[in-house]
């Protein structure tokens, strides 16, 4: 008995770490201990193996039951309803013993309708129940409330028997769902014994819908405010980006724990108030690795990472892996990859998560990516996918294609990464070969399947694939969208972007980009005029389209409307701004734009630039001035900005400084075929 009691826990402890190999490990010494018959540890190790995310050994453990009982029926269909398995939970109810069945079996499959929406068939298992308790009733309120038919729920809410904690509290949510905020608050108003959890849970749910002044009508309503109570406050006023409203709060607390100071620091550091995070963070008289951790990540999601790094080269908390991977992470995404590694190899030691972290950061160069993966003492589910996903990235099926045959594990997204390397790699034939054998599909199958069409001009399979679909999003249609306009379908286009439920800016920018690519210039502009809102793509791609085509003044007016409209420019637009001004032979606001570039929006001149000006002056024949803006460059200039130059040279019959732009060429590119028939023409 102390043998399975000790396996027992072991199991549990298993589940809590999600250490899928120690669950492994268990059941093997189990066996070997002579307990292999223990009906109460061999159900133990199924619902370990599906909390560790491993349904297939859980499905394996099940299926080598001699006689499993009704607990291990139970667990399998949980376990099939978490893992998304609707149709394998419906199996194994329909396969379990009508004669051993208990309400917590029916409950397990009404809560896996319930979750997968599925409304007809919940409300058929419901009204077929011989016996419900509070848990019922509890699914069927999610269940409609998942459906959006809230006034359903409500009927059923108030015609329960019994209501527990989780009745009032599903009720709440579905009344927020849909941002019913009054009937929520008037429901909280009748809950018989006001619990704190649930209270402090809406005033956060409440702000987060932006609701902050009856967030904070709840927040005056509570007779005995706790510390739980204030610090949910806090945290709204957080959510709301009110930083002064949660700075006077702070102020006002009776007391204060690791929980205030945290908030309140991410809070700052969440909005780019870095200075008053750090000041924040300095004066605390406890140092928690929390907000340590908080402003670390602050720093590397917007780019600062040398702030980043400080931190972590002078702590004055006890760090913990969190904050190493962080910044590991931060290197990566900024494509700074030999700091991450740098990072990686300065830590004490290394846990699972920070080598999925290298390698994911070191996913741009996947050799470097697979080295680390090879090393891997020990590797998850999210390791075997990461590296996947890198090759597929690189459209590298292949290799995508060994490492997945080498994975043990594998669910929807290895799956979805395999489908993006074939589309990656061109190979349509073995897109669809992946697509037909999936047991499922999302958003990211679908569209991928769709992209994949539309690229080898496969519109009308493209077309079949997304009437398919159960649910479209906008991401599918915009997918859609973007292969009939690359195919040149602007009648297609039209009429699905007619039929969108709803128009995001990436389908807008889409629209008016490739109206005006194809010289429709009129229609382009009408789609534009039409935009409920624009941002720096839909602007940038119409001052770029019309500097290309020759209208510069329509451009500059463009360029100048972005200001009026409170658009921040990027480097792309610039770049059209200096076409524009060469087509109208404006020398001088050539220089003034690139002098406004750093000045009035911060943004440093790069290769390109130089070289389109270079190109610009060229043009106008002012070859000097070209001369000048090559020597400004970061470097010797770029091969592109000389030829440019030596078109101008030629222009004006000047073959000496001809030839030392060609030589310039073929010092840069000395490879390029190219440079010696310029050479050869400054020489005519």
């Amino acid at each position: 008995m102390e043998d399975v009691q000790f396996y027992a826990t072991l199991l549990r402890s298993c589940e809590k770490s999600r250490d899928l190999a120690r669950v492994s490990e268990i059941q093997d010494e189990i066996h070997s201990s002579g307990h292999s018959r223990n009906i109460f540890l061999a159900n133990l190790v199924i619902r370990a193996f599906a909390r560790c995310g491993s349904l297939d050994r859980a499905t394996r453990a099940f299926a080598a039951l001699d006689r499993p009982n009704v607990f291990s029926w139970n667990t399998m269909i949980a376990a099939y309803a978490q893992h998304g398995r609707l149709d394998l939970a419906r199996a194994a109810f329909q396969r379990m013993p009508a004669t051993i069945r208990t309400i917590q079996s029916w409950n397990s499959m009404l809560r896996a309708l319930a979750e997968a929406g599925e409304l007809g068939d919940a409300i058929d298992l419901f009204a077929r129940m011989e016996e419900r308790n509070t848990v019922s009733w509890n699914s069927m309120i999610e269940a409609y409330s998942r459906a959006g038919r809230v006034i359903e729920a409500k009927d059923l809410f108030d015609r329960m028997p019994d209501r527990d904690f989780f009745s009032w509290a599903a009720m709440i949510e579905a009344f927020l769902a849909r941002d019913l905020v009054d009937p929520a608050m008037e429901l909280l108003r009748r809950i018989p014994l006001l619990d704190t959890v649930l209270i402090t849970s809406a005033i956060v749910a409440i702000a987060r819908l932006g609701h902050l002044r009856k967030a904070w009508s709840l927040f005056l309503g509570i007779e005995e405010k706790d510390l739980i109570a204030w610090n949910a406050m806090l945290q709204a006023f957080v959510l709301h980006g009110h930083l002064e409203g949660a700075q006077d709060l702070f102020d006002r607390m009776p007391e204060h724990n690791a929980v205030t100071i945290n908030t309140l620091i991410q809070g700052y550091a969440q909005h780019g108030s870095f200075d008053r995070a750090k000041l924040l963070l300095d004066r605390s008289p406890e140092k928690d690795p929390v907000g340590w951790n908080s402003l670390i990540t602050a720093y590397a999601l917007a780019g600062q990472m040398d702030l980043a790094r400080e931190m972590l080269d002078r702590p004055l908390v006890s760090l913990n892996v969190v904050s190493w991977t962080v910044v590991i992470n931060g290197y990566g995404q900024h494509g700074r990859v030999e700091e991450a590694r740098g990072i990686f190899r300065a830590m004490s030691g290394h846990d699972l998560v920070a080598w999925n972290a290298i390698v994911q950061a070191s996913a741009s160069d996947t050799t470097v990516a697979r080295e680390f993966f090879d090393r891997m003492p020990e590797r998850n589910l999210i390791s075997w996918n990461t590296m996947i996903q890198a090759y597929a990235d690189h459209g590298d099926l292949e290799n995508a294609a060994m490492v997945f045959k080498a994975s043990r594990e594998k669910n929807l997204a290895t799956l979805n990464a395999m489908l993006v390397a074939s589309s990656k790699s061109g190979n349509l034939e073995e897109s669809k070969r992946i697509f037909d054998q999936m047991p499922e599909w999302d958003v990211i199958s679908w569209t991928t399947m769709i992209i994949a069409y539309t690229q080898h001009g496969h519109l009308d399979a493209a077309r079949r694939i997304f009437v398919k679909m159960p649910v479209q999003s906008i991401i599918t249609f915009t997918a859609l969208l973007c292969g009939f306009l690359g195919n040149f379908e602007f009648v297609l286009a039209k009429a699905l972007f007619e039929r969108f439920p709803e128009r995001d800016l990436v389908s807008w920018n889409r629209m008016v980009s490739a109206y005006a690519q194809a010289g429709h210039i009129p229609i382009s502009k009408k789609l534009f005029d039409t935009m409920p809102e624009r941002d720096v793509v839909s602007c940038t791609a119409l001052v770029t389209v019309y500097a290309h085509l020759g209208y510069g003044l329509t451009a500059i007016e463009s360029f100048q409307t972005m200001a009026m409209d409170a658009v921040h420019p990027n480097d792309v637009t610039f770049l059209g701004v200096f076409v524009a001004c060469a087509h109208l032979g404006q020398v001088a606001e050539i220089y003034a734009y690139l002098a406004s570039m750093e000045i009035d929006y911060g943004i440093v001149p790069t290769q390109d630039h130089y070289s389109c000006i270079v190109s610009a002056l060229g043009r106008l024949g002012q070859l000097k001035a070209a001369m000048e803006m090559i020597q400004r460059m970061p470097t010797a200039g770029t091969a592109a900005a000389w030829e440019s130059l030596l078109s101008g040279y030629r222009f004006q019959r000047d073959p000496r400084r001809g030839i030392d732009a060609a030589k310039q060429i073929l010092e840069i590119e000395p490879q390029n075929a190219a440079g010696y028939v310029l050479l050869s023409n400054a020489l005519l």
